[in-house]
């Protein structure tokens, strides 16, 4: 693994917690390959750290699914079509039930969050290399969030948090092989955002799905790039 320079640390974080994070990033953004071989030292020497934290940080990565024992190693878990299956069948439910119950329940606050998180996508939307658009998907997905939060159902709340990082690892996939127009991102946010100004349901329901089937329609580009076959679950 080549080097790589370690993201800045919070007062708050441990470098536990900054190798955590900097090594999720690399994987996200497959940065990482799928199926990759991992090695402490090789790693330690990348991030110009310890290998405790590194220890810890993959110990972490391996409780959440990212990484996967394969005899004595540990390798990045793989990124099945099956997998992706399961995220497009999911994502839409999910997301309209939470924009159902935020409608009913936001405030001013929430709004001015919410323009926040899209003007600091603006600044973004330049995207050219991987770390770069991890940065973007990760502002994109966390408005999502946000939403799932305003509606104040913890089980709505829990269940699209959990999907974010593989939402996050798919939408990457979907800038660097599926032409995903991130250009229009910040005006679709910025739509939806008026959609829960204003209260309008309907119409704020038909732009999340207009969102939404843009990344799966981009997201459905893959296997023909890559050649991989829909009816096989094989890693990109």
């Amino acid at each position: 693994m080549e080097s790589v320079q370690l993201l800045a640390i919070d007062k708050n974080e441990t470098y536990s917690e900054k190798v955590y994070r900097q090594l999720k990033q690399l994987i996200v953004t497959n940065q990482i390959k799928p199926g990759e071989a991992l090695n402490e030292r090789e790693l330690a020497d990348s991030l110009a750290v310890s290998r405790t934290p590194i220890r810890d940080a993959l110990r972490t990565l391996e409780q959440e699914g990212w990484i996967a024992k394969k005899g004595k190693q540990k390798v990045i878990s793989l990124l099945t079509w099956k997998t992706v299956q399961e995220l497009l069948e999911i994502r839409l439910p999910l997301e309209l039930m939470s924009y159902d119950l935020a409608i009913k329940k936001i405030t001013e606050q929430d709004i001015e969050m919410l323009q926040n998180l899209t003007d600091e996508m603006r600044v973004t939307t330049k995207a050219i290399d991987p770390a770069e658009y991890y940065e973007l998907m990760t502002k994109d997905i966390e408005v999502h969030i946000q939403i799932a939060r305003i509606s104040k159902n913890t089980k709505v709340i829990q269940m699209i948090s959990d999907l974010g990082d593989q939402l996050i690892r798919t939408s990457v996939l979907s800038l660097q092989y599926g032409d995903l127009p991130i250009e229009e991102y910040p005006s679709r946010h910025m739509r939806l955002l008026e959609c829960l100004r204003k209260k309008d349901y309907d119409v704020g329901r038909e732009t999340l799905k207009e969102h939404i089937a843009t990344w799966e329609s981009h997201l459905k580009k893959i296997p023909n790039i890559l050649r991989v076959d829909h009816e096989e679950n094989l890693i990109f």
